[in-house]
């Protein structure tokens, strides 16, 4: 397999549609597409003949058939954090907001009715 550079995984973006991102995290793969749309399995860990086989299952069951590549473990972890952290502001960003969605945004004093 090709073994992908720090700069090459970060060109890819993470899709979590089969393989879900805590998975991704345990078992030290990631499945993403590069610019041309082309889907890759990353793998973490040439040894780990039992994560690449669970996830190629994973794929195939959405009729996915990826390229697969190889990164440093390192660059893995790294790459993982980075994904991570782009999670947790995409979830505070929605969180944000979920008031406005719902028009749940909370009323000013003028706006509250006294009980008298």
């Amino acid at each position: 397999y090709p073994v992908l550079a720090m700069a090459e995984l970060q060109a890819l973006t993470p899709t979590f549609d089969h393989i879900a991102y805590t998975e991704c995290t345990q078992r030290g793969v990631i499945a993403a597409r590069d610019g041309g749309g082309v889907l890759h399995l990353v793998l973490s860990d040439p040894f780990d003949g039992t994560s690449e086989d669970w996830a190629l299952r994973r794929l195939a069951a959405g009729r996915l058939l990826p390229r697969v590549a190889m990164a440093q473990p390192d660059d893995m972890q790294a790459y993982l954090a980075q994904v991570e952290r782009q999670l947790r502001a995409i979830d505070a960003a929605a969180l944000d907001d979920f008031p406005k969605l719902f028009d749940l945004a909370p009323e000013s004093p003028s706006q509250k009715t006294t009980g008298e």
